[in-house]
């Protein structure tokens, strides 16, 4: 083969080599859980997760919005339970006919990704929501009359510490081991290209 013909081919050879590493590597980082969303640099510090606390808000006229979670540490990928309720201060009696508007923002980049609106006839509501980043997240509530009038509306807000899933021992063991293996292939590939090259120069 012309010592042209033989640079070319090797050249596509390293080309071939490198394309197959980056597919696999590719791979391998995609056969990972999801951590987190944006800004995942800072999962060790904020996707540990902590127990939210329950939301309690009581107005001056005699009124009290209340929230709570299910379970209590928001998990990336599974569902947390709300539930919300309207109820007289003194005495604990629900508030008949309660419209509810709920936005959930990602805290660290401000960008709102959750937003609902539940009517409670009897003064109660539940939504679920399912967490995308191991992050700082900020709900914000909003307990309004369905008729319109009668009462002033209750606001309130918390942050739900979201914690972030971590792949298991094997998986990352498995990864690292399909990492370490393609490129072992990839510089036993361009050893032996170079080889060629050498030996053919010499013929």
């Amino acid at each position: 083969m012309p010592p042209i013909a033989r640079r070319v081919a090797s050249a596509s050879a390293c080309r071939t080599a490198g394309a197959a590493l980056l597919a696999l590597a590719a791979l391998c980082a995609g056969a990972a859980p999801a951590c987190a969303g944006p800004g995942h640099g800072e999962a060790a510090e904020m996707g540990v997760g902590a127990p939210m606390e329950d939301l309690v808000v009581t107005a001056p006229d005699g009124r009290t919005l209340r929230m709570t979670a299910d379970p209590k540490i928001s998990t990336v990928g599974e569902l947390t339970t709300f539930h919300v309720d309207v109820e007289e201060t003194a005495g604990g009696k629900a508030v008949k006919g309660v419209v509810f508007e709920v936005e959930i923002a990602h805290a660290e980049h401000g960008v709102q990704v959750f937003g609902a609106r539940g009517v409670g006839p009897e003064g109660s509501w539940t939504f679920q929501y399912q967490f995308f980043d191991g992050s700082n997240y900020t709900l914000k509530l909003r307990a309004l009359p369905a008729s319109g009038d009668g009462w002033q509306p209750i606001a309130g807000a918390a942050t739900v510490q979201v914690r972030a899933l971590e792949p298991p021992p094997a998986l990352v063991i498995r990864i690292m081991a399909l990492l370490l293996g393609a490129m072992a292939l990839g510089m036993a590939l361009g050893y032996a290209v170079r080889r060629g090259i050498g030996g053919g120069a010499r013929a």
